[in-house]
């Protein structure tokens, strides 16, 4: 079905033109009975074409915003029951932070408002690429002078908001958008700063106190127990996350949510000669890799200008790619509960559960096998015993839920 930008009249597949307004081009609809949007004008401006992204508790829509006549996304959440105050709230700040970035890796937000039904929506630019877990997800790993330029394109995005006095705090594959250029050049832009966070200690708390808030797989040791976050958790979100790429595989790996809480309080970060192999580029990237995801925020690069260089300084990889190793969890699903990977046809319900003891025998089975061995411990910077006592007995609980809920919505 094709409708008419000027008009709003429908017509069907067969239709060419409209007969009021045959200088428009018409557009095409998506099916309407699947999403009750579809064909609708909202705010008098913009056309609601086709469902583009779906998460629990909202849409990302492809429109067509009429008085400029381009293409936009819609992204909506619908605020019902618990909770639905800070939803709101945060829904609210990701526009209104958005907004004040101009930076050209980071997605421009045009409008937002709210439906009649109490639907909230923002307008964003419309970039029609993929996300890095989309592009993990079908073609694999990258090679590293690929990982390099996408991730200075993210440190441009960062650098703004820092210097803004904002905090990411959930920078991960599938919060970057990778888009082709005219002349034929990728381009990454940043998404998603729903749960972004002023540095100033004094700003409104959008977030539970204390509560670990962004995706498991790349979050920093400081939001796991609560310590705070600064420039440097986002340091390390991105580490993490150019380890993905570089590798195919997230830097750390369990089948339960506190197995990863416990590897990015305690683990030494595996290096990248064990996929990648020994060349200089490898082990030069690895350094910076290595430092990124220090335990200790203090140890990190303190600002991303200061990673960009270095990433900017890497020498140039002369030398065959490595094979691609095997992706265990490739064409997998991976469930928010407990992050097990589930094969297809799986049940999640049958994941194993979180409790207290079992985080408990985790740390402690960790302790004992550094003292066992002090080549484990070196570089080891993890959180004194009274931290991990505290953040086992007060944090995890409030961790682990609002993780459940917030890295669900989209």
């Amino acid at each position: 079905m094709w409708i008419c930008p000027q008009c709003g009249r429908r017509f069907p597949a067969d239709a060419t033109r409209c007969p009021d307004h045959g200088d428009r081009a018409l557009l095409r609809l998506g099916d309407a009975e699947k999403d009750p949007l579809i064909g609708v004008l909202v705010d008098e401006r913009y056309i609601v074409l086709d469902v583009v992204g779906e998460g629990g508790m909202g849409t990302v829509y492809k429109a067509w915003q009429r008085r400029v006549n381009r293409e936009v996304a819609i992204k909506t959440m619908r605020i019902r029951g618990d909770g639905a105050k800070l939803l709101r709230e945060r829904f609210v700040r990701e526009a209104e932070v958005t907004a004040q970035l101009k930076s050209p890796h980071t997605v421009t937000v045009h409008d937002s408002g709210e439906l009649p039904d109490g639907t909230l929506y923002m307008v964003m630019e419309f970039l029609g690429g993929r996300t890095l877990a989309d592009v993990l997800g079908t073609d694999g790993k990258l090679d590293l002078p690929r990982v390099r330029k996408l991730a200075v394109h993210a440190c441009d995005s960062l650098a703004e908001a820092h210097a803004l006095g904002l905090v990411h705090r959930d920078i991960k594959p599938q919060n970057l958008a990778l888009t082709t250029r005219a002349d034929g050049d990728e381009w990454l832009t940043v998404l998603d700063f729903g749960i972004v966070k002023p540095v100033d200690a004094g700003a409104a708390q959008l977030t539970r106190e204390g509560a670990a808030v962004g995706s498991l797989l790349t979050m920093s040791p400081e939001q796991i127990d609560g310590r705070g976050v600064s420039v440097a958790s986002d340091i390390y979100g991105l580490g993490a996350t150019m380890f993905h790429l570089a590798t195919g595989r997230p830097v750390f790996m369990s089948p339960t949510a506190l197995g990863l809480m416990a590897q990015h309080m305690s683990a030494t970060p595996p290096r990248l000669a064990e996929t990648l192999g020994e060349r200089p580029l490898v082990s030069a990237f690895d350094a910076i890799l290595q430092r990124c995801l220090k335990k200790r925020p203090a140890e990190r690069f303190q600002d991303v200008d200061a990673l960009r260089r270095a990433l900017e300084a890497l020498p140039t990889d002369t030398a065959a790619p490595a094979p691609r190793p095997p992706r265990p969890v490739a064409n997998r699903r991976l469930s928010r509960v407990g992050m097990q990977a589930v094969e297809p046809g799986g049940d999640p319900a049958s994941l194993p559960g979180v409790s207290a003891d079992a985080v408990h025998r985790r740390i402690t089975e960790t302790r004992l096998q550094t003292a066992s061995d002090p080549a484990k411990a070196e570089g080891a910077t993890g959180p004194p015993p009274a931290r991990v006592a505290r953040w086992v007995l007060a944090g995890l609980a409030a961790a682990i839920g609002l993780y459940i809920i917030l890295d669900g919505l989209f």
